[in-house]
């Protein structure tokens, strides 16, 4: 589905905020010129989460700011598949994403990472271009992105200011 021109703001989920995908039917997910705000998983993905679901998440043009999770202040992806059937792509362009955060919940207190987001697995991976990460933290690990079991991330002509995390300010 895709969200053009919309405010999203204000909700909240145990997993994925706005969004949560799990199982094999392929997604599409688009934000493209949108106001993404205030959004709080308990667990996972503040505005999405995708576990082990083969496709696609969008952000174009967009503004991301204050969402919330214990794992992935924006996005959870979290991919186990060997084969790019399985591949989740998670692909952002010309977008801010602004103070957002993994921190501790009262589900979960271990393991805090990825500001921005977790990414999961061989079939996970970002592509970023000409966006900007200022302010986004992450209690333990990331505080913009982390990566875990040959998860990828490629990045473009984007800018990273004052992103914060115990390692890894960035990633």
């Amino acid at each position: 589905f895709v969200v053009r021109n919309s405010n999203v703001s204000h909700n909240l989920a145990y997993r994925g905020g706005v969004f949560s995908k799990n199982g094999d039917s392929d997604i599409k997910f688009e934000l493209v010129d949108s106001l993404v705000s205030a959004n709080v998983a308990v667990y996972n993905g503040g505005v999405a989460n995708v576990f082990s679901a083969p496709g696609s998440m969008t952000f174009k043009r967009s503004t991301i700011i204050g969402n919330k999770a214990s794992v992935g202040g924006v996005v959870y992806a979290y991919d186990y598949s060997s084969g790019a059937s399985g591949d989740v792509h998670i692909q952002s362009e010309d977008s801010l994403f602004e103070h957002n955060s993994a921190a501790s919940s009262t589900y979960q207190d271990w393991d805090i990472h990825g500001g921005v987001h977790y990414l999961y697995g061989t079939g996970a991976k970002s592509y970023s271009s000409g966006d900007r990460f200022d302010n986004n933290s992450a209690r333990d690990e990331g505080g913009v992105c982390y990566c875990q079991t040959y998860a990828s991330l490629n990045v473009s002509g984007s800018t990273f200011r004052a992103n914060s995390a115990e390692s890894g300010g960035v990633l």
